[in-house]
């Protein structure tokens, strides 16, 4: 197959030899062959331009995502309520927004925003939910989440991952011991935990304490 360099030479070379040709059957068979090769030429070009702009489409690529963070919920009987927060979202087309919903979780998506796709997704709900009864609404500068539950029931934290962290940072009273004796324990716990504002503030509750007993009050 031959290159457009290798066409453009045909080219200048069947314009020569049509200038020198004298038989009209021969000038004619020689623009019929200039013509096929023009044609040939400038297709190639043309592939050959669609070529060079495909590397830089694809090093290109999708438009990046960028994690939502920032949001807030409450809570209604039947619905929990989560608000995502976006800047100017309303302005995006209605068919770029979706979320999709799972027994346990969701998954907030907002295709080419501002040239950047932005997701969030809720994993570990505390309690199931009905997919299917489930929806959302872009409203100015955020997207609200409502997610259907299946029971009818006031939920504390928002994911298990929530009541787990607190459960498991919480002190706890030991049983079979003096209530003053486990506050005690609770107290020195947080203090050997706290960080410097924390320690301050026990010393100081420990230190008032102190002072009341010796008053007698």
């Amino acid at each position: 197959m031959a290159s457009v360099e290798d066409l453009l030479l045909d080219q200048e070379e069947l314009k020569k030899l049509l200038v020198s040709a004298t038989r009209p059957a021969v000038q004619e068979l020689l623009k019929k062959e200039l013509r096929r090769v023009d044609r040939e030429a400038s297709s190639r070009a043309q592939q050959s331009k669609a070529a060079d702009a495909s590397p830089k489409a694809a090093a290109a690529g999708p438009p990046s995502t960028t994690k939502l963070s920032n949001y807030g919920w409450d809570q209604s009987e039947k619905f929990l309520k989560v608000y995502v927060s976006l800047e100017g979202v309303q302005k995006a087309p209605s068919e770029n927004v979706s979320v999709e919903f799972k027994e346990r979780s969701f998954s907030l998506l907002v295709r080419d925003f501002e040239g950047k796709t932005y997701s969030m997704s809720v994993i570990e709900l505390l309690h199931p939910i009905d997919p299917a009864k489930s929806s959302w609404k872009v409203k100015t500068d955020s997207v609200l989440v409502m997610c259907r539950k299946t029971k009818e029931e006031t939920w504390k934290f928002l994911t298990s991952l929530e009541k787990k962290t607190l459960d498991r940072e919480k002190p706890k009273m030991e049983e079979d011991v003096d209530p003053s004796e486990g506050l005690m324990k609770i107290l020195k716990q947080m203090y050997d935990d706290g960080d410097d504002d924390m320690k301050r503030t026990i010393s100081k509750a420990w230190v008032e304490s102190r002072e009341k007993q010796t008053q007698g009050v």
